[in-house]
């Protein structure tokens, strides 16, 4: 794969320079990510129309759009360029509360929560760039994203049905990061500033996994067609969601894959220590 060939050479010029020059950079920085997956909001879509459709009132589901993210960065330079491993946390989190239905002869409440974790990570390289106390570094790199999601779903019924909850994980698999972007810094100190970091980030999530089930859920297995069970992949079916496995698919089932190519934008602190003062 292109890719894994592009981290592999990053990467040996990385331990490299660690070997040649123990002078390091440390990034620290916040800021915003944005991205528009269209699969993603497709199925929020479809979520939200099936149980407003079952008899849920008021059931509402958050589109992706972005989000906050914390990023840290240890670059080592070598000899004019700079190797940088990225690390970003991603987090996105939905929860209801209390959310009234009648459906299937079935009355009551349910609470229900969505939480997503992606860690992207990433080898950059870069040119640093010098002017009086400003320091541009702009970049390219490759790397992978890894991480998944889980559904939470507690529902207290109103008839003589026990009360049960369910909860659910997911993995994402592995899929590749390509990035470009740059750096700019103001020298507060000789060996420290401020500054930002923004670009363009290519990344795609291959599926959604079920990989661990625990519990059971009544509902649930209404709005999903029969539940999910542990290797189901999500797909979608003109307007309705299902959990199948693979050598189940037919040509009419969508593979929901999660597209999150798009810009970001930090705000930065920096530090070196030792090396070649920039």
């Amino acid at each position: 794969m292109p890719c894994i060939k592009i981290i592999i050479l990053l990467l040996t010029l990385f331990l490299t320079q660690i070997l040649a020059k123990p002078g390091l950079n440390i990034n620290l920085g916040y800021g915003f990510t944005n991205y528009s997956p269209d699969d993603l909001n497709e199925v929020n879509r479809i979520f939200e129309a099936t149980s407003r459709a079952a008899g849920f009132n008021g059931y509402t589901v958050e589109p992706f759009n972005g989000h906050l993210e914390t990023m840290l960065g240890i670059g080592v330079e070598w000899p004019r360029f700079v190797c940088a491993l990225e690390a970003e946390i991603w987090r996105e989190n939905f929860s209801q509360r209390g959310v009234a239905f009648s459906t299937s002869g079935l009355t009551g409440t349910v609470d229900a929560d969505e939480k997503y974790l992606f860690l992207p990570i990433t080898l950059m390289l870069k040119y640093p760039i010098k002017w009086n106390r400003f320091l541009f570094t702009p970049g390219y790199g490759a790397g992978i994203m890894f991480g998944g999601a889980s559904i939470r779903m507690a529902t207290k019924y109103t008839s003589s049905n026990p009360d049960d909850e369910l909860n659910l994980k997911f993995t994402s698999g592995f899929n590749q990061i390509h990035r470009l972007g740059f750096d700019l810094f103001y020298k507060v100190f000789s060996n420290a500033g401020v500054g930002m970091s923004a670009g363009y980030r290519f990344s795609k999530i291959p599926y959604l996994e079920v990989s661990e089930v625990n519990g059971y859920s009544k509902i649930f297995n209404i709005l999903f067609n029969g539940g999910a069970d542990k290797g189901d992949k999500l797909y979608t079916k003109y307007e309705s969601l299902n959990f199948i496995a693979e050598s189940e698919r037919t040509n009419r089932d969508h593979l929901v894959v999660g597209d999150m190519t798009g810009f970001y934008l930090w705000l930065k602190l920096f530090l070196q220590i030792g090396g070649k003062e920039r």
